[in-house]
C-alpha cells in the first residue's frame, strides 16, 4: 500500500503529541518493509529531525488552511495513496464519495470538549474532533476510555474505532551509574540532586490540576515538615506565583519550575519519584515514562490514568482534595518496600508500550481498509 503520513506536526520539538508522530513514522519504517510510506509536509518547513531515506517527503505548496479542502485531496490522489493518516486530528473534510483514498485519525484526548480554556480555543479544537471523527474512515484512540468517549460524544460506531496506545519512546529507559555527569549538570542547571526531589508533570491547562497539587505541598511543609522540593514539569510558575506565595511556599525553593523536554528521563530517574495529578487525559503517558526510567509515580484514579498505570501506581480517588495528595506522598515517600514494588511493577508495565506491540496494532487499524 501507499500510505501518506501527516507532517505538520514535526516543525518542531515540543508535546507528547510531536513525539508520537516521529516515533511512529520511525517504527512504521523500521517494522513494515511492504508498504510505502510518504510524509507531506508544507512547502520549505521540513521536519526538524532527519527520517530514513525510504521516506519520501513531498512539499506542499498550499497555505496550511486550504489543507482541509478538496485541493489537497487532490494531490493525495495524484500521488495515488491507498491510505491518509493523521496522527494530529486534521483531515481533509471531504466525503469517501470525492476521493480515492482512506482517512485515518488518531486522536489522543478531547481537552476542549470537557475543560474550557478560552472561546477561541474550545472552538477550534472541538471543530478540529469533531470533523475528524466524522471524515476518518477509521480512529485510532489512544485508549479504551476515549474510544468509549468518541462513541458517546460525536455518536461514532465502536466497530469504527481502534484502540491504538501510545509507543515508548527509546529515550525512556533506567539511569545507569555511568551518567554522573549528567546528574552534575542537572544540578548545576537547576539545584536539584538525585532522590532529593519529587517531579509533577504539569501544566497551565485547568486538567493538569496543578493548583491541587500546590495546596497539598503547603499541607505538606507546615502540617508535616516535609522538606523535599516539588518540580513543576512543564509549569509557568509566573501564573501561580499569587497563588504559591498565599500558600506560604518560596519559588525556587519548595517549588522549582522547569520547562525543559529535551532530557525529561533523567528528571524522572532521578526523581524519588513522580506525581501526575491530571484529572484528564487521553491516556497519560508521562505516567508510563516515568516507569520505564524506574520511577515510582502517584497518579489520579480519574479518566484514563488507571488505564495506563495498570496495578502498577498509587492511586488518588478523590485528585482535587490536596490532603488525598498529601498523604498519599507521605505514605510513599515514608514505604521503600512499597516504592520498590512499585519500581519492579512500572518495569513490566512500560513493557507493554513497546513499539514493536504497538506498531502490530497500527497495521492491523490500516488492512481493515484494504
Amino acid at each position: 500500500m501507499r500510505i501518506g503520513l501527516y507532517g505538520r506536526v514535526l516543525l518542531k520539538p515540543g508535546s507528547g503529541i510531536v513525539r508520537y508522530s516521529y516515533d511512529l513514522i520511525e517504527n512504521l519504517l523500521k517494522y513494515d518493509k511492504k508498504d510505502k510510506f510518504i510524509l507531506y509536509v508544507q512547502k520549505n518547513h521540513l521536519p526538524y529531525r532527519e527520517f530514513d531515506s525510504t521516506l519520501e517527503i513531498h512539499e506542499v505548496n498550499l497555505p496550511y488552511f486550504m489543507w482541509r479542502t478538496s485541493l489537497f485531496t487532490r494531490i493525495l490522489d495524484k500521488d495515488d495513496l491507498d491510505i491518509y493518516h493523521s496522527s494530529a486530528y486534521t483531515l481533509p473534510l471531504v466525503s469517501k464519495k470525492f476521493r480515492s483514498f482512506s482517512t485515518v485519525s488518531t486522536f489522543h484526548g478531547l481537552h476542549s470538549e470537557i475543560f474550557w480554556q478560552s472561546f477561541k480555543y474550545n472552538i477550534y479544537w472541538s471543530l478540529n474532533y469533531r470533523s475528524a471523527a466524522i471524515f476518518a474512515d477509521r480512529i485510532q484512540a489512544v485508549s479504551n476510555t476515549l474510544k468509549e468517549e468518541i462513541h458517546k460524544i460525536y455518536k461514532q460506531p465502536l466497530d469504527k474505532i481502534d484502540v491504538v496506545y501510545f509507543g515508548l519512546s527509546k529515550e525512556f529507559q533506567p539511569i545507569s551509574s555511568k551518567n554522573a555527569a549528567k546528574e552534575k549538570a542537572i544540578y548545576e542547571r537547576y539545584g536539584i540532586r538525585k532522590g532529593k526531589y519529587i517531579l509533577c508533570v504539569s501544566g497551565t491547562t485547568k486538567n493538569k490540576n496543578t493548583e491541587t497539587i500546590l495546596k497539598a505541598w503547603s499541607i505538606l511543609k507546615f502540617k508535616h515538615k516535609f522538606k523535599l522540593p516539588l518540580v513543576l514539569l512543564r509549569a509557568d510558575l509566573n501564573k501561580k506565583l499569587t497563588l504559591i506565595k498565599s500558600l506560604g511556599l518560596l519559588p525556587g525553593k519548595d517549588v522549582i519550575a522547569i520547562d525543559w523536554v529535551d532530557d525529561m528521563r533523567y528528571l524522572y530517574g532521578l526523581s524519588n519519584f513522580t506525581i501526575y495529578p491530571s484529572i484528564y487525559e487521553g491516556l497519560g503517558f508521562p505516567i508510563i515514562e516515568a516507569m520505564a526510567c524506574g520511577a515510582p509515580v502517584i497518579t489520579s484514579n480519574a479518566s484514563a490514568m488507571p488505564e495506563a498505570a495498570g496495578n502498577a501506581a498509587l492511586l488518588v480517588n478523590n485528585p482535587t482534595d490536596p490532603t488525598e495528595w498529601s498523604d498519599a506522598i507521605l505514605s510513599l515517600y515514608s514505604n521503600p518496600e512499597l516504592k520498590e514494588e512499585l519500581v519492579k511493577k512500572g518495569f513490566e508495565r512500560a513493557k507493554e508500550f513497546s513499539w514493536d506491540k504497538i506498531i502490530k496494532k497500527v497495521l492491523n487499524s490500516y488492512r481493515k481498509l484494504k
